[in-house]
This record gives C-alpha cells, structure tokens and sequence, in this order.
C-alpha cells in the first residue's frame, strides 16, 4: 500500500457560528478619533477560527475606484427591489433613501466626513477539532481589564476557554474542559448529536448539551467571596471557574424531559435559570394523526453551588416541529420559539402567546392561538405571507422587536406589543430585505448605532448597518428622520453586481411610527458547500492552464468558483526593448512637461523605467521613457555597467543610480550631474534624501542629498561595519513614532533641512538592519538612533520584540544557525494603509512573515524595569508572525537567486501592496482586509526581473522578465485573494448541483436544479391529495436540467430540460467507441437521471447521451456550439452514477450493474451486468478495472473481461461501511492502492492482495488505514501528479510516472488534497509528527491524533498508519528554529530535508 499525506489546500469556506464581543481592548467611539474600534467578532467554520475586529474610519480620500464594480443599490425578486424611485446617497456615504419617498436629515450635514466601517481580520487558526458554539463570558479578571473572555466547543463535547494576550497578539487557552469520557458521551450513539453551547447571561456559568439529555456544568467565579469559599486542597483558587459537573436533567429534574432541542438561559433573575425545549414522544408528519402536539417546555431554576433545581413553569402540548428557543429581555420576560410554521412567546406564567405564519400552523397543531380569530387580523395576515420557518435564524433588536432571517435571506420584523409587562400579540412585518441564507446573527453595539452581523454557511457574511428611523404621514407622503449620527458606505457584496439594498419597516413607539433601515457596510467573501467540480482550461490568460471549476452555494446564492492553483496573470504586451536580468525599477520622475501637472487621487504616473543587464560583459543598464500606452519606450541614457539599485531623488525631479562601484546623480532627463567613487558594492538601496550602499566587506554607508544645491554629499552621514543584510523602509501609514531623547529634544539642522525636502505627507524613513551577529536593528532617520533591536531574528519566534533592555533573559540562539537569513525586507503588505510586514527568506528555503504592531508593553515601559536609558531611542513596535511557509527547493543551475521586491497594483478598486519572490518558482505575497498574508505561486517558471509599474496603465501593471524575455503584465480582473487559493466566483440564476468539462468543445455542462411544487399521484396519474385553501403550500421538489456554458462569457447557450419528476443524479464526459471518427473513440455527455414520483409509486430512470456539436452561428463568421440527444435509454431503477471503461459505458442502475456499448452512435446495447449492493454511490474505473461505493456494503473490487462480456468479483470490503466516494490511488513504485470516503468523514484506504492471508485469496480487501476527515465528502476527483524536473526526490526511489493526487470537495466548502509519499519520506515525517504531537501546545489544547483516530471496535487498536495529517505538519514551519532543529535532531533528520518534503507537497495539483 503506499503511504500518504492529507491536506488541506482551501480551508472551510462561510461563517456557522459568531460571537460579538470586547476581546482585545477597551472600546474606543469617541467621536475625535479618525479610527474608532467598534469591538471584536469571532466566527467560526468546521475547524477554522478566526478573530476581526470592527473599525469605524474615515473613508480614505486618496481611495481609487479605478476597476471596481458599480453599485448596485437594488435587490432583485419582488419586494427586494426596493424603492422604484431614483435613490441617492445622503452625505455620510450609505443613506440611501428613495427620493421619491422619503427625505432624510441628519447631523451629518453639519460635520461631513466620511465614515465607513469594515471588518479586519486580526487572527486565524485552524484547529485541530470542529467547533459546535461559540459564546463570551466575563471572569473574575474581567473587572480589572474590561474585557470578555472566549468560550468555545467542540464536536468531540469539549469546551475550551480563550483570553486576548497582548504580548503575543493572539488568542491563548486559559483551560480546555473534556467531557467525551462521560458516560453519556462514551454509551450513547453521538454521530447526529450536536453539543450546544450556552452562557447564562450574568456569566455565572456555562452550559454544554451532552447526549442523554444531560448538560455540563462548567461555574464562574465572579467575586472575591466565591473565590473564599473554595476549599483550596480540592481546587486551584487562581482559576476562574469551579469544578464542572453533569446535570441529568432526565434524572435530577424532571423525568419527562427527554430529546432535548434546544435550551437557554434566561436573564432578570437572582439565580441561574434555564429554559430547556424538549420533545416528550418524537414524531413525524405522517404520525401527525396519533401524536401532533409533542414539545414541551420548561423553565429551571440552578443553584450550582448547592446542586439544587426547582421547575418554575412548564407548558405541554406545543407544536412537534419546535426547533429553537431565543431568551426574552427582562422587561417582560419568558422565551420566544420559533417552529416551523409559526413563533411562539412563552412567559413564566406558562401563558402561550402565538403567530401563525402559514397556513399550515394550524393544520399541524391543535394549539388554540395558530388559528386566527375574527379580529385576528395580525394572525391573519401572518398566515397570507406563507412563511417558512426551517433554518431560519431570530435575534432580539430591542425590547420590542425581533428580526427574522428567512432560510432564503428574506428580513422580516417580528412587533412585540406589551401590555403592562405581558405581550399582548405578536405581529410581523413585510419583508424588508434580503442578507445571505443565515447561520448565525450577533448585534455589534457600535455607540452611535448597531451593527448587525449576518453569518451565513452558504454565501457571505454581511455586516449590516441598522438604524431605526422616525415615520410622519403627511397626506401620501412619508417623511423619515434617521435617528442616528452617522452612517456608513453601502460596499458591494461577493458578486459585484448584486447587494443589498437599504429599505425600511414600520413600527410603532412612544414616539411615533418608527421604521428599521438596514445598509450593507462590510462583508466576508464565502462561496458555501461544494456540489460538485471539475477541471476546465482557463482561458483567460496567455498559457492555458487548468483551473478547478466548482458548483457552489445554494439558491440564491448559487455560483460557479474558479480556483487556480497560482496566480493568474496575463501578457498587456511584450516590451522588447528592456532587458533585465539583475534588476528593473519604474520611477515617477517628475519631467520638465509635468513638473506641475495634477494627478487625481494624489498618485503620480511612472515616467521612467530603468533597466540592467548582465551581458554583454561587463554589463548594460538602459534608462528608457514610456511613449504611450501600447507598451513601447525611448532610450534616454545607457551605461556599460549593471546597476544594482535605482531610485526617485529631491521630490522626484532627479535620478539616482548604482553601481558595482560608482553612486552617480542624473537629471530627470537623465543628464549625470554628479558622480561619487565606491568599491566591491553588493547591493543599494535609494529613499529620497538618503542612499544606502553596501559593501562586500560587510560595511554599510549612507550618503544624504543637499536639496537646496541639487547635489549629494562628499561624506557620507553615517557608517557602520559588520552587517549582512540592509535597506531602507518609508512608513507612510504613520503608526511608527519615535520616542526618546533624541526625539523629544528635537533634531539638528542638517536633519531638519533632510526632512524638508520630503512631501508633506505623514511619512518617516527607517534604517532595516541585520548584523554579522543576526541582530535585527531599525535606525531612525534623519539621527540614526537605533530605535529598535532585537536578537531574537534568527530563531524566527512568534514575536520579535525589541531585547536591549532585558538581554539577559533570552536564550541565546543556536549558532548553527547562523547565516540562515538571507533575504530580508520590510514591505507593506494588504489593501489601503496597511501596516508594515518583514519578509524573511531562510537558507532552508523557508519564508516568514511578520506583520508590525504597536507595542502597548514598550510604549508604557518608561515606568517599569523594562526602562530604556533616556538617552536610547524607542520604537515601540513587535513582528507578529502572520506566516511560515517551506518554498519548493529551487534548482541550483536556475541561475535565478532570489529577491523580495514590493509592489502596488490595483484590485478590486483598492490599492493593494504586496511581495514579489523572484527566482525559480517565483510567489506573490498578499493579503486582504478579512484574510491573512497568503502565499500564491507565479504562473511563470522562472523570474530573473521584476517590477511593478503604472507608466501604461493607472490600474497598475508588472514589468517581467522571463526566459521568453520581457513582458508587460496585468492580473486578471475580478480577482479574490482572501482565500488560500485565488478564485474568481461566476454568479449564476439556478443552482448547479453538476458540471462537467467536454474537452472536445471546451465547454462546461452543467446541471441545474429549480424548485417546483411536487404532487403525489396514483397508477393513473390523480393526485392523491388535493386541497380548496389556497394558503396551503404544497411540498417543493427539484426540476432538472442541462446547460452547455460557454468559459468566455460563463453564459448559457444551449440547455435540454427533463421531463417532469425526472432528476439528473450523475453528469460525466465520456469516451465511448464510436466508426465516425478516425481514433474510434469520441467524447459524449452521458447523464443519469431518476424518476421519484412519491413513495407509492415505484423509481425509475435513464441514461441519456449528448453530443456538443458545432453550428453556424448567428453572426456571420462566427461559430457556436450546442447540445444533441443521441440517445435516451429507460432503465427499470434509478441511475445513480456512471463511468467510462475501455469505450464503454458503465452505469449502476438500482442494484445491478450495467456494461453497455453506444452501437452506430444512437443506442446503447447491454452486454454484461453484475449483482451488487443496496446503492452505488461510486463508480470509478481504469482499464478494465472496476472500483464500485456502496451505500451500505462498502468498497466492491471487480473486473470486466471481452471474451465472454462478463463481470468479475475480485474482492469486497470486509467490513459494511458507508462510502459516497472511491477511488484508485497510485502511489511510488508502482504501488496501488484503493481510497473510500464515506457520510461520515472517515477515509478509508484499502488494499488488494491475494497473497496476505487475511485476504482469503483475495476475496477480501485490506482495511490498511482509517483517517478521520471530520467532514462530509460530497464529490472526488483523481489526478495525476506532475514533478517538475526540479522536484528532489529520494536518491533510492525510482519514482513511477503514475503517480495520482485525490482531491475532495467537502460539504463546508473546504478542498482536501491526498497524494503519495516514499517510504523514506513517510518514515521521517511520521517520526516528526509524533514529535509534533508530543511536544508542541496546540491551540484550545486539542489532541491532533484524537481528532484523526477512527473507532472501530472490529479491530484491536486504531488504524492510525498509512496517512498523514498535513495540517499538523505544517505546524513544523510556524515553530521557532531552535524548536525545529531540536525536533528534527531526535528523529535524526535536518531541518532542510523537512522543508525540502513540506515544499514539494505545496502545489495543489
């Protein structure tokens, strides 16, 4: 069998829990600051945590809209579109109102700045466990800092509690509580049970919902008496909680309480209370006559302490399809429940107060208040509105109103009206807008209004703004006035050209009618679960390269994703007349026609491009003039030498240049002005006034230019021996400021006339330095005080703080590892005014980055023992680590060293700065405002120059030069960088539940599903159920159909729609024989399909096949394709998945298997079947191989032979076990191997060999591996593996050519990846991952091999070996060097040789 490794390469897409919270610091909304933080959101996804935080800024003025989409202000689908009238936008930038309607004052006409809130991503983890809840509490700690604390749980019934570090900027685990070893837990059966996470609102305890109808009881200190009364043998006193403990409701409450939905608890009172929804007898919709009424509630009283309990209320004969509770504010108390069909308010009299909000309420209950009395208008009108209830999301808005999110996105306002402090009825607005199908909803408290946060597991996460607006009738007109200061930016959504629009509800209050206005500030891109995918070529760039095409979302929000396994970009045009193999730089050098020319939003065009090459010897450099917009160039100046640095001077009105062994001074005609002598220069750096030149010997100078005489100094300013590595950095955002004695006493002539001669923008210039002894050093400018030094860069920790004052703590780096820094920057890396990142390149080819901070420890430290002497100079600043990632090993006759060169560029309508690694397989280094620094591969092979330039085009472009010479590059437009792969999303009307790519036309066919009304029907086709009310709904059912769409406008152009109750299951391309071509094989378009017209009624299906043929198009010239049924073949069972073998069609019909044969192009001819199980799932075939999945019986091995038409039973899976898909897997050495993936998650690897003796001559296949994936796989796809020419390889193995990478599409939108290992490298991997396991702290204090290990009681122990956990390894990168050769010394490898491995496993197909 051969061995594996299992990775992740897109993690889990979407939001499914969210917590607002103040996690990091205190709250700051006074109106003075230009940036305001509004509070934290942590949302989760499957086992993906991450932590924002919400700013409220000023919308940046310099901001450029150049490529971005136009708003779209209205929703589409009926009241969706909002306000027929024309709409504007009021002063503070998302006030969109309809003119034709509604006129809106506020303050903001009195104090116009732009204001706009986003989300910004501080941290995310992956974890090694899937979270269930997410919640916040306040501990005792939390009335000395003010800050909430993180609960979080687990599917595997822990709960993990977090606090915000600040001296390592990260979430940290203050204690992690298991309860999987609990009786409930280990004797019952869990698979569909979901542990529920709740907090009491007054923090006192928290609880976790346990099979059996238990919870677990974790207490909270929240006084210093609590604390006293601890017995401190039994206990530690400095923890914030007290023991937990289970509560068998069943037992030590009430006996009736049993099947637990959903429970809460409740606020306004003095002990823990509980409200806890249950189901007395379970039932179903065909039950409904013997047992309607089936849930119960009851509210309950704890003391945890006394490990007492006392039943307050209770209420019996509730509607059966109860699903969720929401707790009622105090002011009148009780909880509100939300079924299916209807809502319903129970306060603590046990008093029911309902809405009824179909017609079906009252068919499926026999509670009094679902049947809407004469004077029930509200009911009424509640039952007209046809609402459906499941999956729908609540959340309290304020004390007399509830939100309701529909499963679709439709917004509705629940009104509770109140008499006294009881709620006399519950009525329900219109829809008033549409958000992503929800999964969660939290309210942000933002001091001048709330924000509303939308999470959503199927499209993105909205940030909504809300704002409740006075409502005065003057005769037909309505005049609202926004009760809010200010408002925010309407941002266009994932799609582009679809949002949200701001629309109103009306209600009533002491005040007046009152309407809710809702406003789209911010979302998180998110594409859903994935249905199905498949590889197409992507056409959009010069050299087609694959590109996975997946169907994903759900209606509404369904698209079509393209991921690329690099970043794509494509040639504007070549340049041949630059040739650059040491280096490239595009100034904007201000020319004697624009030296007083105005540039809109403040960014100057490049003017000058210089370019150096090597040969012929000893060297050219060429200073070229862009002239015009196709690309072509001027020479100006040319030199016989190579020059290594090159830079705008004195405000962009000079050029400087270096030299091997000269600094010269040109005019911006490029005139040489000046020239000054250097010897043995390695490399320069240029930041106007100051040049920076390194000698071979180690010695760093700087010279200054004299502004006043345009010319630059005889002596240099400053000078220093011993360094390795140095450059200059320009922080523009103005975060980094200075403290100390130099500083404050104020700078000295000289350095006032130097900062003179810089823009009056709120700039500084810094020295970067890394000494001979690995010190990291950042000098101030103009006094070059050394304002930041740490030791600490060599081990490459987590944090890199500043150490001269507390050198004696540090443990001294190794000094084997010294020299391992080779490349070193300090760049801007995000969207807008980021901060600063430090890009490291290691000798192991390891790259680091680190994002800079405030430090809020060393800012303070004047009045600590951390003190600086007054005469130091202090940054106040931290290298947070944002990424670590192990490059491919580069190949040493490349001849291409690597560089870090930054760069800007425009996307998405944002500046976007970032890191371009040139050399052999070259990266970019970005990120966004949601999502951390990403590591994306360069489409090209090799970089030997690079730069990024906007004298082309403003939007921004990339000089490359390539082995095919020199290039002008441009990204793709309409691309997504905030995910681990760039994506570009295609929004399409229907729901794709298939594709397929036909490489014959080169188009995509799709299936589509549309939802209809389904109708039981007899034998003669009478409907077995009709109805006279019209308000009844009836059932809704999938009509299906196919599409051929075109991969250059991702549009339709031919489709074929089934015939009714006909649903496609299985869409594949497929060669069959076929005389009418010259090879004897063609492709066709097969599909399967089912006939389900009720359980009375028996299944059948067909197989159809299409041909994509050409046509003549409308336009002259011009062809089209389009789809041809070549046949439609009645089958007596459901089709339920197809597959190519040998030219042959093989499809799974009920439970036979057929072969068939596509005779003269226009029938298919049976020649051979097999007997199997209960549901095929898979069918998978090489050669004459066949590998089938079953629903219940497992993996079957079978093979077909020509000489008779037979099918043959190889072997079968020993064990029954679910598996949706299977796959061959071929690893190193020719080995071969089967992978089956079930419901469940597990992965299961198989393996025929007729020689064990366990296999029974092969009757039996092997059960090698079981490795628990945590997620439901709803497709696979396996393909080869390509090995560059580079890749290292083990010198014993010689590697086989076939070779296959399993990738999965999962339900949570996450991709996984499988792909072979050598046995070398299995071995030494394995030893590092139990080093990993053993001794790293992992986040939550999670078990990595729990979270993998598979329970199975048919064998002795866990069948751990055989499959790797990736995302454990990875963890190898983010440790410290120290860390690393310590582990890699115990298994007795280097840390080169692991990076080598991790590298070569970095390309995801």
């Amino acid at each position: 069998m051969p061995f594996a490794l299992h990775q992740e390469i897109v993690r889990p897409s979407g939001v499914e829990y969210a917590i607002s919270l103040n996690l990091v610091g205190p709250l700051d909304v006074s109106s003075s600051s230009d940036v305001q933080i509004l509070g934290n959101l942590v949302v989760a996804r499957a086992n993906v945590l991450k932590v924002f935080e919400v700013r409220r800024q000023l919308v940046d003025p310099s901001r450029t809209n150049l490529g971005a989409p136009e708003h779209n202000l209205r929703a589409s689908g009926g009241p969706l579109d909002g306000p027929q009238d024309d709409v504007e936008m009021d002063g503070q930038g998302d006030g969109f109102v309809s003119m034709g309607e509604l006129k809106t004052r506020t303050r903001a006409e009195v104090n116009s700045k732009p204001y706009e809130t986003r989300l910004y991503l501080l941290r995310e983890h992956s974890l090694h466990g899937i979270v269930t809840g997410l919640d916040k509490i306040r501990t005792i700690s939390s009335s000395e800092d003010g800050l909430d604390r993180l609960l979080v749980s687990f599917k595997d019934a822990k709960i993990a509690l977090f606090e915000w570090s600040e001296a390592l900027y990260d979430l940290v685990t203050v204690s992690i509580h298991t309860y999987e070893r609990a009786p409930q837990f280990t004797n019952a059966d869990v698979p569909n049970h979901k542990p529920l996470l709740r907090v009491d609102p007054g923090s006192r305890c928290a609880a976790l919902l346990l099979p059996a109808d238990s919870l677990a009881i974790l207490p909270f200190h929240q006084t210093q008496a609590e604390l006293d009364m601890l017995d401190q043998e039994n206990f530690m006193r400095d923890a914030p909680y007290s023991p937990s403990f289970v509560l068998d409701v069943r037992l030590e409450i009430d006996t009736k309480i049993r099947n637990i939905i959903d429970f809460v608890f409740l606020p306004g009172f003095s002990h823990t209370t509980i409200a806890i929804l249950y189901q007395t007898e379970q039932t179903w919709t065909s039950r409904l006559n013997e047992q309607k009424d089936t849930s119960a509630l009851s509210i309950v009283t704890v003391d945890h302490m006394a490990r007492s309990y006392h039943a307050i209320a209770k209420v019996d004969q509730l509607p059966y399809d109860c699903a969720s509770l929401l707790a009622c504010p105090a002011l009148y108390g009780g909880v509100m429940i939300q079924a299916s069909n209807s809502v319903l308010h129970v306060d603590q009299a046990s008093r029911v107060t309902a809405l009824p909000l179909n017609a079906w309420a009252s068919k499926t209950s026999a509670l009094p208040g679902l049947v809407p009395g004469p004077l029930d208008d509200h009911k009424t009108y509640g039952c007209s509105l046809g609402l459906m209830l499941e999956g729908a999301k609540m959340l309290i808005l304020n004390d007399n109103s509830i939100l309701l999110v529909l499963v679709n996105g439709m917004v509705h306002v629940i009104t509770i009206v109140v008499d006294g402090r009881l709620i006399s009825r519950l009525t329900i607005s219109e829809a008033v807008g549409r958000t992503s199908p929800p999964s969660t909803l939290q309210l942000i408290s933002a001091g001048t209004g709330d924000l509303l946060f939308v999470g959503s597991t199927s499209g993105p996460g909205l940030l909504l703004k809300t704002a409740w607006v006075s409502v005065q009738r003057i005769g037909t007109d309505a005049q609202m006035e926004v009760d809010m200061e200010e408002e925010i930016d309407i941002d266009e959504d994932l799609y582009g050209d679809s949002t949200y629009a701001p629309v109103a509800t009306k209600t009533s209050s002491s005040d007046g009618p009152k309407a809710l206005q809702l406003s789209c500030a911010d979302s998180l891109p998110a594409w859903g679960s994935l249905n199905s995918f498949t590889f197409g070529v992507n056409e959009d760039i010069d050299h087609p390269l694959p590109e996975l095409i997946a169907c994903t979302g759900v209606e509404g929000t369904s698209t079509l994703t393209r991921f690329q396994n690099h970043l794509p970009t494509r040639t504007w045009n070549k340049i041949p007349a630059i040739s650059s193999n040491i280096g490239l730089w595009s100034l904007s050098i201000r020319r004697n026609s624009s030296i007083n020319a105005e540039y809109p939003n403040g960014v100057h065009p490049d003017t000058i491009i210089v370019a150096s090459h090597s040969n012929p010897n000893p060297g050219v450099t060429r200073i070229l003039e862009p002239a015009g917009e196709s690309g072509t160039t001027r020479i100006l100046w040319k030199t016989p030498a190579t020059v290594i640095a090159a830079g705008e001077f004195f405000q962009r009105t000079h050029i400087v240049v270096v030299t091997p062994n000269k600094i010269k001074l040109l005019s911006s005609e490029a005139r040489e002005l000046r020239s000054i002598d250097e010897t043995e220069l390695v490399s320069a750096s240029v930041c106007d006034p100051y040049i920076l030149v390194h000698r071979k010997d180690g010695t760093v100078v700087v010279y200054a230019g004299d502004a006043t005489s345009a010319s630059l100094t005889d002596a240099p300013v400053f000078s220093t021996a011993d360094c390795l590595l140095s450059s200059f950095f320009r922080e523009r955002t103005g975060a980094w400021k200075l403290h100390g004695a130099s500083h404050a006493s104020g700078v000295s002539e000289d350095a006032s006339r130097l900062e003179s001669v810089l823009s009056g923008e709120s700039t500084s210039q810094w020295l970067i330095l890394t000494r001979a002894d690995n010190k990291l050093e950042v000098i101030s400018l103009p006094t070059f005080d050394v304002a930041f030094s740490s030791s600490e860069l060599l081990d490459i920790p987590s944090v890199i703080s500043d150490t001269r004052s507390d050198n004696a703590s540090r443990v001294a780096p190794d000094s084997k590892l010294s020299g391992e820094v080779i490349k070193l920057t300090v760049a801007p890396i995000g969207v807008g005014d980021c901060n600063p990142h430090l890009v490291v390149l290691t000798r192991s080819n390891l790259v680091v980055v680190y994002e800079a901070i405030p430090d809020m420890a060393t800012s303070l430290s004047s009045n600590s023992s951390r003190s600086l002497p007054s005469s130091q100079a202090l940054l106040p600043i931290k290298f947070i680590k944002k990424l670590s990632r192990a490059l491919p090993v580069q190949a040493a006759s490349s001849g291409a060293p690597r560089h870090l060169i930054s760069f800007s560029t425009i996307c998405g309508g944002e500046q976007l700065s970032g890191v371009f690694g040139l050399g052999m397989r070259p990266f970019w280094l970005v990120a966004t405002r949601v999502s951390s620094v990403r590591l994306h591969p360069s489409s090209h092979k090799v970089v030997h120059a690079f730069a990024s330039t906007n004298a082309f085009d403003p939007k921004g472009q990339f000089i490359v030069q390539t082995e095919a010479g020199v290039t002008l590059d441009e990204w793709i437009p309409n691309l997504s960088l905030d995910a681990d792969l760039p994506y570009h999303v295609v929004r399409t009307e229907r729901l794709y539940s298939t594709i397929t790519y036909d490489v014959t036309s080169q188009h995509y066919v799709a299936a589509s599903l549309m939802k209809r009304e389904f109708q039981l029907f007899d034998e003669e086709t009478n409907p077995l159920w009709t109805t006279d009310d019209e308000r009844l709904m009836l059932p809704q059912g999938n009509a299906s159909a196919i599409e051929l769409v075109s991969p250059h406008t991702w549009e339709t152009v031919d489709g074929y729609e089934f015939p009714e109750y006909e649903t496609l299951t299985c869409l594949q391309s497929i060669p069959l024989e076929s005389n009418s071509v010259e090879s004897g094989y063609r492709d066709f378009i097969v599909a399967g399909t089912i006939v389900d017209r009720g359980e009375d009624l028996g299944v059948r299906g067909a197989v159809y096949v299409f041909e994509v043929v050409e046509v003549v198009g409308d336009e002259e010239g011009k062809r089209q394709h389009k789809l041809k049924i070549r046949c439609r073949d009645d089958c007596r069972g459901p089709v339920t998945d197809i597959c190519g073998m040998n030219g042959y069609l093989v499809c799974s019909v009920g439970q036979k298997i057929f072969v068939r044969a596509f005779d003269l192009d226009e029938r298919l001819v049976g020649i051979a079947f097999l007997d199997v199980g209960v549901y095929i799932n898979s069918l998978r075939a090489v050669k004459n191989l066949l590998l089938i999945g079953d629903n219940m019986q497992g993996t079957w091995f079978v093979a077909f032979q020509e000489d008779p038409y037979k099918l043959v039973i190889l072997s079968k899976g020993r064990q029954n076990s679910s598996v949706s898909s299977a796959e061959f897997f071929f690893g190193l050495d020719g080995k071969l191997s089967f992978i089956a993936a079930g419901d469940d998650g597990i992965i299961r690897a198989l393996e025929f060999n007729p020689t064990h003796r366990s296999s029974e001559d092969g009757k039996k296949l092997l059960l090698r591996t079981e490795f628990h994936g945590q997620v439901e796989h709803c497709s696979s796809m396996a393909v080869a593996r390509r090995r560059e020419n580079s890749e290292s390889t083990e010198k014993d193995v010689e590697v086989s050519s076939a070779q296959s990478i399993i990738l999965f599409a999962t339900l949570d939108g996450s991709i996984t990846q499988m792909l072979a290992l050598t046995d070398a490298t299995f071995k030494r991997l394995s030893l590092l991952q139990g080093q990993l396991v053993r001794n790293v702290q992992h986040v939550a204090g999670l078990n990595p091999r729990a979270n993998r290990t598979v329970r199975n009681d048919a064998v002795s122990r866990p069948l751990t070996k055989g499959i790797l956990d990736g995302a454990l390894l990875r963890a190898f990168t983010d440790l410290g060097a120290g860390k690393q050769a310590e582990m890699t010394r115990q298994i007795s490898t280097s840390r080169a040789v692991v990076f080598r491995d991790l590298g070569a496993f970095s390309d995801p197909w």
